[in-house]
């Protein structure tokens, strides 16, 4: 693998996780108060398929 296919698929993850945490952080994707560092976590979570939540499933619509 060279150099540059490394970079691409580095910044694929790094810009999904951002979408995601944003797409988190919309007001109609939560109830109750929701910070950035647990939408990040979920978001990075979810793309790399661990599924690992730091609230309970029912926080999220």
């Amino acid at each position: 693998m060279q150099t540059q296919d490394v970079k691409i698929i580095f910044m694929s993850f790094v810009i999904l996780i951002g979408i995601g945490a944003f797409l988190l952080m919309l007001p109609f994707a939560h109830n109750g108060e929701l910070t950035i560092i647990d939408a990040l976590f979920t978001s990075t979570s979810a793309i790399c398929v661990t599924f690992l939540y730091l609230s309970f499933n029912c926080y999220f619509k």
